[in-house]
């Protein structure tokens, strides 16, 4: 009947260079579907998780940009004494500027700690996700310039083209808060410079001297040993994009 020649509907729309209505490509496909909804709703909690971990070592990381830079605050904040107590006051406030500096160098390595357990617990997932949105990049603009060969394929085109976007937030959110954590993390050198260690006694130094080995090489995120989160990643996967369509394309093209 008139019923039987209705399409068959999957429950996301998509484009492959094959019959979607003949059996068993729309089960496999649809059965695909079905399994990627629940899978994309973990991903998006994942995501919650890990940037929010990734947003609270930013904040640890100034926390500690300011603890370092301040720290010539605290000789000042000691109190005036007479000259026969000068040594005195002296020591007592050498003896806290060293307190602090220890405990800005143990900071800084719970700091590295955190991004070192951050970057095993996210580094497989993230990779793969990775990958997974330059092939999806690629193929709904390879899918796009296919349909538009066809009659009516200006909307199904830009309906493709519209997906892109959000695919790309993602990543886009993962590079950009990444950037954050090194941005931040490039400043401890500055902010250890301009603690006036001029004035501050030989330990202190020392300490210091400690901190800025530790802190000389700026903090990055790596995921799959291969990628670090930075705004310069996000590129790379837009461009890796664009040649796996031009491949696509060129394979299309020769056949």
């Amino acid at each position: 009947g008139a019923g039987g020649d209705s399409p068959r509907l999957l429950p996301l729309p998509a484009w492959l260079p094959l019959d979607l209505q003949a059996s068993p490509t729309y089960e496999l496909v649809y059965a695909a579907q079905v399994l990627l909804i629940p899978l994309s709703t973990t991903s998006v909690c994942s995501d919650f998780v890990f940037i929010g971990l990734m947003l609270r070592i930013s904040a640890e990381l100034e926390i500690l940009n300011d603890s370092i830079s301040g720290l010539h605050k605290i000789r000042k904040d000691v109190p005036t004494a007479p000259k026969n107590e000068a040594k005195s006051i002296g020591r007592v406030s050498d003896g806290e500027i060293n307190l602090h500096i220890s405990r800005n160098v143990k900071h800084h390595q719970a700091i590295l700690k955190s991004v070192a357990l951050l970057e095993e617990a996210m580094s497989t997932a993230i990779f793969i996700l990775f990958l997974g949105t330059m092939i999806a990049i690629s193929i709904n603009i390879f899918a796009a310039t296919a349909v538009l060969q066809t009659v009516g394929g200006m909307t199904k085109a830009l309906k493709m083209i519209t997906a892109i976007p959000p695919i790309m937030f993602e990543v886009g959110l993962y590079c950009i808060f990444g950037q954050i954590v090194t941005d931040q993390s490039e400043k401890l050198m500055h902010s250890a410079y301009s603690c006036g260690w001029v004035d501050c006694d030989p330990r202190f130094r020392h300490s210091l001297l400690t901190f800025c080995v530790g802190s000389r090489r700026p903090l990055e995120i790596t995921v799959g040993t291969v990628y670090k989160l930075s705004k310069e990643t996000f590129l790379q996967v837009l461009n890796a994009s664009y040649a796996m369509f031009n491949m696509l394309y060129g394979f299309q093209s020769n056949t």
